[in-house]
């Protein structure tokens, strides 16, 4: 049986230059309110508020992504 859901990891070259909350919490299968609540911490990615939305760019996601990458002896935020 074909499962219906995306990939877990989906190249990050093949998203928008923009994305929503609701399309960052389904690229990374989280909640909107886990996003939510990063905002309100002051952590996560970095977002800017366009018309009433949150939206995050796509070079804000890959800088979040690369300083929380981890495994094969490395920390998090180490080059």
């Amino acid at each position: 049986m074909k499962s219906c859901l995306p990939p877990k990891h989906i190249a990050i070259e093949g998203l928008p230059e923009r994305l929503t909350q609701s399309d960052l919490a389904a690229h990374w299968r989280i909640s909107p309110r886990t996003l939510e609540r990063w905002r309100i911490n002051g952590t996560g990615p970095a977002w800017i508020r366009l018309a009433g939305r949150v939206i995050y760019r796509l070079s804000d996601i890959a800088a979040y992504e690369q300083t929380h990458t981890m495994g094969a002896g490395r920390e998090a935020g180490e080059p």
